[in-house]
């Protein structure tokens, strides 16, 4: 539970994220700009959910955040840097 936040490179566009949550609380996933601005928003679900979400963006850096309430969730991410 709670927010995590990691820094991570984009070269080509293309971003995956796939997840479960399993719980009765919150599951928010965004994709943020360098400067820590909204980019996408991947999900923000109460209860168990399931995402798979592919985002096209301009190569750079992002901030991936999650945030997670009353549960827990797995997940793996794909085109960032050193996959």
């Amino acid at each position: 539970n709670g927010k995590k936040i990691w820094r991570i490179y984009i070269p080509n566009g293309t971003f995956t994220f796939n997840g479960t949550f399993n719980g009765s609380g919150n599951f928010i996933v965004k994709l943020m700009d360098a400067n820590q601005d909204l980019e996408e928003l991947i999900c923000n679900e109460i209860g168990s959910y399931v995402v798979n979400k592919t985002v096209h963006v301009t190569p750079g850096l992002y901030y991936l955040e999650t945030y997670c309430s009353r549960g827990s969730w797995e997940a793996t991410w794909y085109g960032t840097y050193g996959n």
